[in-house]
């Protein structure tokens, strides 16, 4: 009946599956000989294929739908003579016949190793026979062009993938940004250097690399006591218990100063002649004022008792702490007493003698 099976011979059959010896061993098909002989069953079969019709819908063995494609599947045929004829319409079946055809036609043009490439006449015939195989497998239904488009998509991957393995697996690395111009003259600068330059200019190199060696490293602080501020956590760390902050030798780098050393800048506010405005005085700062209670508590108790209880400042308690300050002040408050003496007897004198007229 039309559309049948039509059998196959002995000899083919022993032919075709003989083609398996040559896809497990395929550097044999660099010998001209062989070759010839494969590429002379290879026509047979490809022929066969053409006068066997294809079974539509379904795979030789009836049990896989391929019109749906679903799901990716593997089998494994047998090599009965009484079942080839019906291998030969299943549409999977010669799919993975050329496949084994077109991934040893790569191999013959792309070995692992490239002085195993077919060279010459030989590669000549390998790349014809490959446009073959590409040809009948893009003609075969179900998605023919989309099955062949998929192979060719890999078959450029193993490309990349072969020469990958050819330059001993380099490490995959971004193409590098052009250098800019002052790199490009820098690189010449140096190709124009003569060997002692460059002698002179690695030795400098090598003395800077030493110098940084055998600077001392500086070690991070790491207080025990943390406050969120800066200042604070140094403050809170300086000695390791407050018992030790309190005596003299956890207080060894704290240094007091004297008063006539702290209270300088103030003494300088005061002399008229420096001319000193009274907002950027010191006495209107009141940390330092702070500090200036501290300092005078410990030296002058009742000069402090005097700045606390009363509305002294700063300007008025430095003649109570300086002797010399102490003198001028008495000194201006005799003259002032005499000057208003002077004036008082003069003005009873106009008023004696304006009651005369």
């Amino acid at each position: 009946a039309e559309g049948a099976p039509q059998p196959v011979d002995r000899t083919f059959h022993q032919q075709f599956w003989g083609l398996q010896a040559t896809f497990q061993n395929p550097s044999s098909m660099l010998n001209p000989d062989y070759f010839a002989k494969f590429e002379k069953v290879l026509a047979e079969v490809l022929n066969v294929f053409q006068a066997q019709p294809l079974r539509d819908g379904y795979s030789g063995s009836g049990l896989t739908p391929l019109a749906g494609d679903a799901e990716a599947y593997s089998v494994k045929y047998l090599t009965s003579s009484k079942l080839l004829h019906l291998q030969l319409r299943d549409p999977c079946f010669r799919r993975h016949f050329l496949l084994q055809c077109l991934i040893l036609a790569h191999f013959l043009q792309r070995p692992p190793k490239a002085d195993n490439a077919a060279k010459g006449e030989l590669l000549e015939k390998v790349k014809a026979m490959e446009a073959q195989l590409w040809e009948v497998l893009g003609a075969m239904r179900p998605h023919g062009v989309e099955f062949t488009a998929a192979v060719k998509t890999i078959m450029r991957r193993e490309n990349h993938w072969v020469e990958w393995k050819r330059e001993t697996c380099p490490a995959f690395e971004r193409h590098a940004k052009p250098e800019p111009k002052a790199a490009k003259k820098e690189e010449e600068k140096k190709e124009e250097e003569t060997p002692a330059m460059r002698m002179e200019r690695a030795l400098a190199v090598k003395r800077a690399r030493m110098q940084k060696a055998a600077a001392p490293a500086k070690k991070e602080v790491v207080y025990k006591v943390r406050l969120a501020n800066p200042e604070l956590d140094r403050l809170w760390n300086l000695s390791e218990t407050n018992e030790a902050a309190l005596s003299m030798e956890g207080r060894r780098h704290v240094h007091t100063p004297a008063l006539r050393e702290f209270f300088a800048p103030v003494l300088e506010e005061m002399d008229p002649e420096n001319g000193f405005e009274e907002e950027y005085k010191r006495k209107n700062n009141k940390v330092y004022c702070w500090r200036a209670h501290r300092l005078v508590a410990k030296n002058n108790l009742q000069v402090f008792t005097k700045m606390v209880g009363t509305d002294y400042d700063l300007d008025s308690a430095m003649p109570l702490l300086f002797e010399e300050l102490a003198k001028k002040s008495d000194e201006g408050a005799e003259k002032k007493p005499d000057a208003l003496g002077t004036d008082e007897k003069e003005d009873k004198k106009e008023e004696e003698e304006k009651e005369k007229e």
